[in-house]
């Protein structure tokens, strides 16, 4: 079934007879219930007052309740485990720096900037002698 075609009349008709149902939330009842992190608006409400998006009811009623349940549930699993991947290589990488910066060695083995420099000036390119100079050589 493929609500996005339907008129938003059939969408809410095949809601209504699965027992989902609009409810619009005005500044007024928000005020009267000092609920100050919802926005105004129309909400959907599943049979069991969960609030849930008309793609998400739509898949419901396709597939059922605790198969679309689980589908978000290892949809969240999953992204909860590559945000935990991009956190430790993000930690890695900050482990390498601090080395690098402590030792004074680049993983490819030239010296790191600055790495056994009395005055933390960068040691000068292999490539290019004598050309690092600190700040205090520049000014005159």
């Amino acid at each position: 079934m493929d609500y996005q075609t339907m008129t938003r009349d059939q969408q809410n008709q095949i809601l209504r007879q699965n027992g989902y149902r609009w409810v619009k939330i005005d500044q007024d009842w928000l005020d009267a219930n000092d609920d100050f992190n919802t926005v105004p608006g129309w909400y959907l409400y599943a049979a069991g007052g969960r609030e849930v998006s008309v793609p998400r009811a739509f898949a419901e009623i396709e597939r059922g309740v605790e198969t679309v349940a689980e589908e978000y549930r290892q949809a969240a699993e999953k992204e909860r485990r590559e945000a935990q991947k991009r956190q430790d290589s993000t930690t890695w990488k900050n482990h390498l720096a601090d080395k690098i910066r402590d030792g004074g060695v680049r993983p490819d083995g030239e010296p790191a900037s600055g790495a056994g420099s009395p005055t933390g000036a960068p040691a000068p390119s292999p490539r290019l002698p004598g050309i690092a100079l600190t700040l205090s050589e520049t000014r005159s």
